[in-house]
C-alpha cells in the first residue's frame, strides 16, 4: 500500500521540525508528506530543506483554516492509506506505519484508525463531584463515543483495541476509499477548526458503520499540544459552541426532541461549570461569552442552518 502523510501547520516551525525528526527515526518511510502551509512558507522551506531523507511535498494555502488545509492536502494525495497528524506531535513508535498497514491488510471493513496519545499537558484533576456533574449533563460521552447531547470522550490509554464513532485529528489514518467516497472536512471552518476531525469521521462512522472506526493503543505518539497563535482564548470558546452546534444539527440532532433536550442540557451544564471557582479564577471571561455564543445562536440558529450568515464574523470578534 502507497502511504501518505498530511500536515497541515501555521508557523511553528520548531514543532514542525520536532515531528520531522521523529519521522524520519521511524523503521519504515511515508511514500510521501505532504505539509500544507498556511503562514510563512519560507520559514517552512529552511525546515524541509534539513530532512533530505523524507520525501516531502510543499504546499501554501493562504486561507487560514485547518479544515481547508487537510482538505487541500486530500486533493493532493495518492496513496491507499492518508495519515494525518498535527504539526505538534513526535511519533514515538518507531514500527507506527507498519502497525497501520498491518492492521488495515487484515482488517478490511475498517476505514479508519487511531491509536493511543500521550499527552503534556497538565490534566485538571477532577474531583468524583465533578465527574459526576460531567455524566449527568452528559458533558462526556463513553469510550470514544458520542452523546445525544454532542459532546465526545476519549479513552486515552485504553490498554486493548475498541470500536470508535469518531477519531481525533492529530492521529488518525483512513482508506482512500473514504475520500472517493466524497467524504471531506467542513470548509466552513476555520483557523483552529475547533471538532472538524469529531465531525469528518462521525459521518465515516454512521456511513460505514460499527467497527469501521477502530483504537488501536500500539498506534501511538506523543502530543504536545501547544498553543497556536491563530485564536485567541475568547474566540476559541465561540467557535467551540457555535461550530459545536453545527456537528450537534447536521449529524446528532436528526429532529429527535429527546436529542434537543439533551443539548440544552448539557449547554446549561457547560454555563454552570463556568462559574465553578476554579474555572472563574483560570478562565474568567467564559461565562459573559457563553452568554453572549448562546445569544447568537437563539437568534440566528436558522441562518446558521442554512448558512445564510457570517457566523465566523462573529467568532472572531473580539469586542
Amino acid at each position: 500500500m502507497k502511504t501518505n502523510l498530511i500536515i497541515a501547520t501555521l508557523n511553528r516551525h520548531n514543532n514542525l521540525k520536532c515531528c520531522l525528526n521523529s519521522i524520519s527515526k521511524l523503521n519504515q518511510s511515508f511514500d510521501e508528506i505532504i505539509i500544507v502551509e498556511q503562514g510563512d512558507i519560507a520559514k517552512t522551506k529552511t525546515v524541509i530543506a534539513e530532512f533530505n531523507n523524507l520525501n516531502i511535498s510543499l504546499y501554501f494555502h493562504s486561507v487560514k483554516s485547518l479544515a481547508q488545509a487537510r482538505n487541500f492536502g486530500i486533493e493532493k494525495s495518492s496513496g491507499n492509506l492518508v495519515f494525518f497528524i498535527d504539526d505538534d506531535v513526535e511519533l514515538i513508535e518507531k514500527n507506527y506505519i507498519n502497525i497501520a498497514l498491518n492492521y488495515f491488510n487484515s482488517h478490511p471493513k475498517v476505514m479508519g484508525l487511531t491509536g493511543n496519545i500521550a499527552k503534556d499537558m497538565q490534566i485538571f484533576n477532577r474531583s468524583w463531584r465533578l465527574k459526576f456533574y460531567d455524566w449527568f449533563f452528559l458533558l462526556n460521552g463513553r469510550s470514544f463515543n458520542i452523546s445525544a447531547s454532542g459532546f465526545y470522550q476519549n479513552n486515552w490509554g485504553k490498554v486493548s483495541q475498541q470500536s470508535c464513532q469518531w477519531l481525533p485529528g492529530c492521529n488518525m489514518a483512513y482508506r482512500r476509499q473514504v475520500f472517493e467516497q466524497g467524504f471531506r472536512f467542513n470548509e466552513r471552518f476555520i483557523r483552529w477548526s475547533s471538532g472538524e476531525d469529531i465531525m469528518f469521521s462521525h459521518q465515516i462512522y454512521q456511513f460505514y458503520g460499527k467497527n469501521s472506526l477502530m483504537y488501536l493503543p500500539q498506534f501511538c505518539l506523543h502530543h504536545f499540544e501547544e498553543k497556536g497563535n491563530s485564536i485567541n482564548e475568547i474566540n476559541e470558546l465561540k467557535m467551540q459552541i457555535i461550530y459545536g452546534f453545527i456537528f450537534w444539527q447536521e449529524l446528532i440532532y436528526q429532529k429527535s426532541t429527546f436529542n434537543a433536550m439533551c443539548y440544552l442540557h448539557s449547554q446549561i451544564g457547560l454555563l454552570l461549570l463556568s462559574l465553578y471557582p476554579k474555572r472563574l479564577k483560570s478562565k474568567p471571561y467564559a461565562f459573559k461569552t457563553l452568554l453572549k455564543s448562546y445569544y447568537f445562536l437563539l437568534k440566528n440558529h436558522k441562518k446558521i442552518i442554512n448558512n445564510q450568515i457570517n457566523y465566523n464574523q462573529f467568532i472572531l470578534d473580539n469586542d
